[in-house]
């Protein structure tokens, strides 16, 4: 038996809706300070995946098959390309593939802009069904809440990455079990299945990372008939996004199979879904880095606890169902470096939070605690998010002040670009790399004098053909290096080539070499 929700505490009339302007008015608010103080993409913090996922994006557009399939990341790819078609008729000339490399900025911020406006509608949307299905302004708030809960997951959202859409279909995804676990026979309807369905397997195929999410429709949809359909629903849209890189599903199907079945990072290590023990050395670190989902977490799994001790497990069934979700996510995720692999969970937090809220609220000085905890944690993501954007600009600042080094003192140098290299023809050589070098012609003739150093290969190359630092030292009279710092006191290798430090401010350096330097190993 259903139970109803909706109680003295909805508001009526179109005063309701007010409550929901504010948060997603100052979510695009902090995107656009965030997205100023990260800079342009192609700096060497902001280019991967970013350029990565335009080229391909640029050859979807054309009508090609992508040559990256890693996350596989499809969807992000047929979005960006969608965006890049539009862009491309309402600015571009007559020639796409020349207009977005030689003015790859404006078409990655196309597509950026056109993800943080989703996800600010979206947010808008979400607020507005939970107030809708549940009654409560608490778990409305709560829902549009959930960036807030993230310092990393708010931070990505102004990246051309796999992360914003993974927070936009996860959005998608709290909106259909706020109508499945409240709303009226929604949790039977084989509509609800197959929407769950399309969302779980546009996810996974955005980022595999995405998929232990699909065990909460399970738990929320009633009947045999009706998770049967969710599973067909989820299998075939995971398959029909997978068709743009179906040449190459036996490979990915092996890179994925190692990512699962190995206890190390990326695929590596012993044989096991994950080793306990790594899991919880990992544990310390992810709460520094995320204090506040990770806290509102813990929370939610005391809560749970101590209201099925108190009222039965019936009352925390939601709840319980959405925190074991979110702790199975991270627990396979865990073994993997950084916090941006939990995004998927922490797009669940405010759910999570608000359905722990619907049974507590009536409970006396519940609404004192909550005001209090969240003034905490807004406190905290706030001091947080402002140290964020000082990193990103700090990072910015100090790069500018490497190139003006090289505009003022080594303009007439040849630059050898390390990855990775704050530069825009760097940023397409490297994405043009993972789109099976298709536009090394275009590049070649727009960016002619670009030189990277392969350090998996000892040289150096300018778009694919062998290039010697001693002719470039000949031809142009002096040779520079730009790229990551590398941390050195005096000299730094990039074998066989031993440089001289000329700058080093922050992640970026400048490196001077010349032909009487010795070689290194």
């Amino acid at each position: 038996m259903r139970v109803s929700y909706f109680t003295d505490e909805m508001l009526i009339g179109r005063r309701a809706w007010i409550v929901l302007v504010p948060i997603p008015l100052a979510i695009a608010l902090v995107l656009l300070g965030l997205a100023y103080a990260r800079g342009p993409f192609w700096l060497a913090a902001n280019q991967d995946p970013a350029y990565i996922y335009l080229l391909n994006s640029l050859t979807v557009a054309l009508g090609h098959t992508p040559n990256y399939y890693d996350h596989p990341g499809t969807p992000l790819m047929l979005w960006g390309a969608a965006v890049l078609r539009s862009w491309h008729f309402l600015f571009g000339g007559a020639d796409l593939a020349r207009d977005v490399l030689s003015t790859p900025e404006p078409a990655l911020g196309a597509i950026g802009l056109s993800l943080g406006l989703a996800y600010v509608a979206a947010l808008g949307l979400a607020g507005g069904l939970a107030l809708r299905v549940t009654g409560s302004r608490g778990v409305a708030l709560l829902v549009q809440a959930t960036p807030f809960l993230s310092t990393v997951g708010l931070a990505s959202l102004v990246s051309v990455s796999a992360e914003p859409l993974l927070q936009l279909v996860g959005l998608g995804l709290v909106c259909v079990a706020v109508r499945a676990a409240y709303g009226e026979r929604a949790a039977a309807s084989l509509g609800t299945a197959a929407v769950f369905g399309c969302l779980v397997g546009v996810g996974g195929a955005v980022k595999i990372t995405f998929a232990p999410l699909g065990v909460l429709p399970l738990f929320l949809l009633r009947g045999t008939r009706t998770r049967a359909f969710y599973l067909a629903c989820a299998a075939g849209m995971f398959g029909l996004m997978l068709l743009p890189v179906v040449f190459y599903v036996p490979a990915l199907a092996g890179w994925l199979w190692g990512l699962l079945t190995h206890q190390g990072s990326y695929g590596t290590g012993a044989a096991g879904l994950f080793n306990p023990r790594n899991v919880l050395a990992a544990v310390p670190a992810f709460g520094v880095a995320e204090p506040v989902f990770s806290a509102a977490l813990v929370g939610t799994l005391v809560g749970v606890a101590w209201l099925a001790r108190t009222e039965g497990l019936s009352k925390a069934r939601i709840a319980a169902v959405i925190a074991a979700t979110q702790a199975g996510q991270l627990t396979l995720v865990m073994k993997h470096p950084g916090p941006r692999y939990a995004v998927p969970a922490m797009s669940l937090m405010g759910l999570a939070l608000g359905a722990l809220w619907l049974h507590v609220r009536a409970r006396p000085r519940a609404r004192v605690v909550a005001v209090g905890l969240a003034l905490v944690a807004l406190a905290v993501v706030g001091l947080r998010t402002v140290g964020t954007a000082r990193a990103m600009a700090l990072g910015r600042d100090n790069t500018r002040l490497v190139l003006d080094r090289v505009a003022r003192g080594y303009a007439a140098c040849a630059t050898i670009h390390v990855y990775p290299s704050s530069s825009q023809a760097y940023a397409l050589s490297f994405g043009n790399d993972f789109a099976g070098n298709r536009y090394g012609g275009i590049l070649k003739n727009l960016y002619p004098a670009t030189y990277v150093y392969l350090l998996h290969r000892g040289r150096v190359e300018a778009w694919h053909e062998t290039v010697e630092p001693g002719a470039l030292h000949e031809r142009f009279g002096c040779v520079v290096f730009l790229g990551r710092n590398r941390e050195a006191s005096g000299t730094a290798c990039f074998p066989p080539w031993l440089v001289r430090p000329i700058l080093a401010p922050g992640a970026d350096a400048l490196y001077g070499w010349d032909p009487a330097l010795p070689r290194c190993g």
